[in-house]
């Protein structure tokens, strides 16, 4: 059973997007820690290379849909809960949803099935990493102290987004749209890349940091993993400058 919680790049916010138009639908089946379009052959992501062992599999989301009003319920969703705009202040409410939907769905069997639920958040800039670890804290204790059994979260840290600046270059559409959505890594103040270059390993350590008080060591049947593999991110160049094919239209969000 796969269930993922998080942001905009987990509801795969402009992910097959060719015009700036296209930001306004989430592409959850080719997510890549929840989507579920297509075979791995084809799409790459977490469920589809599962399914490869398990044909099984459930709670992957697929299809497009609007990413407003409520693109948090749309019918395909599976058990993605991740919400476009979401920030760390999020988390457990998503954390309640998705308990709920593992209770009430039929999508899940909550004492046999084994559960694999992404944590991924990049917009937690907002907060110090105290605040931002805690926020996780809690929510992780959310579904450890309702007793959800067969789980594994796969805890992942945010990205290193001082590459914005970058990315901001894209063409004139990118600088506009970042300039509203992610200002302090795309147009950083001395002060906020400061801040930026401390904040984000701090967040990363403090993620390793919560794992490894052993907080959640207490039940044989629920464990939590950091997946460091987004750590030390670059993005991807083509002859020294960003190939911006892995973008959508923002210069952002994956494609």
């Amino acid at each position: 059973m796969c269930c993922s919680n998080g942001d905009s790049l987990t509801a795969g916010l402009g992910a097959k997007a060719k015009t700036p138009a296209g930001l306004l639908l989430e592409n959850r089946g080719v997510a890549w820690s929840i989507g579920g379009d297509d075979i791995f052959k084809k799409v790459v992501t977490l469920p589809n290379i599962l399914r490869l062992y398990n044909p099984q599999l459930k709670g992957f989301s697929t299809k497009t849909s609007m990413a407003f009003p409520n693109g948090q319920s749309a019918k395909h969703n599976g058990l993605n809960v991740a919400k476009s705009g979401a920030d760390s202040y999020d988390m457990v409410e998503q954390a309640d949803i998705l308990l709920f939907r593992i209770q009430n769905e039929t999508l899940c069997d909550w004492n046999n099935d084994w559960k694999l639920i992404t944590f991924f958040y990049w917009k937690s800039m907002e907060y110090d990493p105290a605040h931002y670890v805690e926020r996780v804290r809690v929510a992780l204790d959310q579904l450890y102290n309702a007793n959800l059994p067969r789980t594994l979260i796969n805890l992942v840290p945010v990205l290193n987004v001082s590459f914005s600046k970058e990315l901001k270059d894209g063409n004139i559409v990118c600088g506009l749209l970042q300039k509203s959505s992610c200002p302090c890594a795309a147009y950083p103040t001395q002060g906020q890349e400061d801040i930026l270059k401390d904040w984000i390993p701090g967040y990363q350590q403090g993620l390793l940091n919560l794992v490894n008080t052993s907080h959640y060591d207490g039940r044989e049947d629920f464990t939590v993993v950091v997946q460091p593999f987004f750590i030390h991110t670059e993005p991807p160049r083509k002859n020294g400058k960003i190939d911006f094919s892995y973008f959508a239209p923002d210069c952002f969000h994956l494609s």
